[in-house]
């Protein structure tokens, strides 16, 4: 086989290897190239790179065959290796989209109780992650590790630098990929993983963000709750960053001492990436700054992973985020603490790993469809509504029936409201996939927008907002094991159904101008709560002395309850400011969520509670930032 690669600049070609496999019986020829490219220019070089086999036949007969095109980016002076064919995962001979992260050592002090790998690897599940990598050569996971991925479907993947005993190496029919040690020797070229800072969310979506297939280290911020702060560190490290602005408009933080031994991250990265926090405005307190973190750990953690599942096969085979948790009190990546409370880029990972999930490509502000699984989808539609902060829908529109063949992503319709003459500065965007047989949803995404060149300071004039709630919950409960099923809904006035009752009202061409609201529950979502009770039960769950009871949080605004957060506590009568009284960990259906006017939403709630304690389940929310005790 011959090689042709025209290109101006000069080109090295490295290990070409062709690869037989006992899985086909070496019957088949599978093709790996290493290309090294080097740009000798000051400017960038951008090239596409084709592969193409020229086989003979026979006499003078060659055929030739074009497998692959990529387009290509060579910083100058620069030296690149490129390998193609992208990695790529097969189950079952299935292909898969790799979304998942690199596991740490679960604790820095060797305390790994199978419970604890329990709590760990179902929080990775909860998060529709589909591998774990065991970073670090020297991780040798323990056999309950793997056990526990077995149990929640998780791909593992595990590489060694050691030679010697291996006595905690697991045999190769446990992991899903055994590679070589990556933190070793690096070849030739720019090649690399990453970024590990604060991006601009939009950036995710772009041609030249990352160049390659599949990324096995991505990373960024970290940032767990004030509560977690004050419960790990001293006094002098609740003292949030110092906000140092540049004659460039940029920002650079200036963290305190313990925040830099525990490997903060910071949210802004000056010449780039404008401060994330300061966006929302500049926080006044630890409590007002972990509150802004979160908001920018859900858009964040959502955005990278929409991003890379946008270019599903056309560019990405994956993505693996390093890291998902932490072995001590750090503060560098993480969706969840050492002390096991989620963070909300936890539930921004979440959302945006849904197997069919809606999103908005915050790029070409097109509306996307993202179907992963085997299985076409028909006769749905998309509901797209743009909320203001003052509460009113000043766009509404139900798009005709959507075809999303399996394991593809469809542009659906672009987002036209930024570019209306009346867009406010900034907004609230609600997308609903449904079927349109009985309007159950599929898929549910919710984001708060800016219009180009603005920010999100207005949202603190919406922080004094209060809407109505109504919060209906029941408490099962088998032994020290509470689970809480809940359903709020968000009671601001001038509400009106947003599926069902108006889908045939709808002007034709399928947009108008409403103020519409509440979320018709479809009849497969209350069918499988009703499932999911009788299972509880089944499992030994007891319905508590208490009937279901239901809570009204007052508010006389209209409006978007924004970035709801349940948690849970122990009930104490000496209640001190200082105390941690979580109780962790809780398994949560979803958190970190905000309700439009008159939309309806289930939550359950799953916890262990010591002994002797008695549990109370708080809201914490944007407009609520005052506890609320609702169970």
């Amino acid at each position: 086989m011959h090689f042709f690669i025209p290109l101006m600049q000069p080109v090295k070609i490295t290990d070409p290897h062709l690869v037989s496999s006992f899985f086909d019986g070496f019957k088949r020829v599978y093709l790996h190239t290493t290309v090294g490219l080097e740009n000798r220019s000051s400017r960038l070089a951008e090239c596409s790179l084709s592969l193409r086999v020229t086989t003979e036949l026979e006499g003078n007969i060659c055929l030739v065959e074009h497998l692959q095109s990529y387009e290509l980016q060579i910083p100058p002076g620069t030296h690149i290796q490129f390998t193609l064919p992208p990695v790529l995962f097969k189950v079952n001979g299935e292909p898969v989209f790799i979304r998942g992260g690199n596991w740490i050592l679960s604790d820095g002090l060797l305390r790994l109780s199978k419970k604890r790998y329990m709590t760990d690897i179902k929080f990775h599940a909860d998060m529709n992650f589909n591998m774990l990598r065991c970073w670090g050569g020297g991780i040798a996971e323990r056999p309950e590790f793997y056990e526990c991925c077995d149990m929640y479907g998780l791909l593992k993947e595990r590489y060694t630098e050691r030679k010697g005993k291996k006595s905690l190496i697991p045999s190769e029919e446990d992991v899903t990929v055994a590679a070589a040690g990556e933190e070793g020797y690096y070849g030739k070229g720019d090649f690399t993983d990453g970024p590990y800072e604060i991006q601009n969310p939009e950036d995710f979506f772009k041609d030249n963000f990352y160049p390659y297939g599949f990324n096995p280290e991505v990373g960024s911020v970290g940032m767990p709750i004030a509560a977690t702060i004050r419960a790990t560190m001293p006094s002098e490290g609740w003292l949030i960053p110092i906000f140092s602005k540049g004659p460039d408009g940029y920002i650079e933080e200036i963290p305190n001492p313990i925040w830099e031994y525990h490997k903060y991250i910071p949210y802004s990265k000056p010449g780039k990436v404008h401060d994330q926090i300061e966006l929302y405005g500049h926080p006044k307190s630890l409590d007002d700054f972990c509150d802004k973190a979160q908001l920018v750990n859900y858009v964040q953690y959502r955005a990278l992973l929409e991003g890379w599942t946008s270019r599903m096969w056309t560019k990405y085979t994956g993505v693996l985020i390093w890291k998902t948790q932490n072995p001590w009190t750090g503060l560098r990546g993480q969706f969840y603490d050492h002390l096991h409370d989620q963070t909300a880029g936890f539930f921004g990972c979440r959302c945006a790993a849904e197997p069919i999930h809606v999103q908005l490509n915050l790029a070409s502000y097109f509306i996307e469809v993202v179907n992963t699984t085997s299985a076409g989808l028909s006769n749905v539609a998309l509901e797209v509504s743009v909320w203001d902060l003052d509460g009113s829908c000043p766009f509404y529109k139900v798009t005709e029936k959507i075809l999303v063949p399996p394991k593809k992503v469809v542009e659906v319709v672009k987002m036209k409201y930024p570019n209306s003459k009346n867009a406010q500065p900034v907004y609230f965007l609600l997308l609903k996939l449904f079927r349109l047989s009985d309007s159950s949803i599929l898929s549910r995404n919710f984001y708060w927008l800016h219009l180009p060149g603005k920010d999100f300071k207005l949202l603190e004039l919406h922080r004094k907002k209060r809407m109505p709630l109504k919060i209906t919950s029941e408490v099962l409960i088998s032994g020290p094991t509470y689970e809480v099923n809940m359903q709020l809904k968000n009671l601001s006035k001038s509400s009106r159904s947003l599926i069902g009752n108006e889908m045939d009202n709808r002007k034709e061409g399928g947009e108008n101008c409403i103020n519409i609201g509440r979320s018709i529950i479809g009849s497969e979502e209350k069918e499988s709560s009703s499932i999911l009770r009788r299972i509880s039960r089944g499992l030994g769950f007891s319905r508590s002395v208490d009937t279901p009871t239901m809570v009204h949080i007052n508010g006389n605004d209209s409006g978007v309850a924004l970035f709801l957060h349940f948690s849970v506590h122990a009930a104490k009568k000496d209640r001190r400011t200082s105390q941690d009284t979580r109780i962790l960990p809780v398994h949560y259906t979803d958190n970190y969520f905000s309700l439009v006017p008159g939309e309806t939403m289930n939550i359950s709630i799953t916890f262990e509670a010591p002994p002797g304690i008695i549990p109370r389940v708080t809201l914490h929310g944007w407009n609520y930032q005052e506890d609320q005790i609702i169970v």
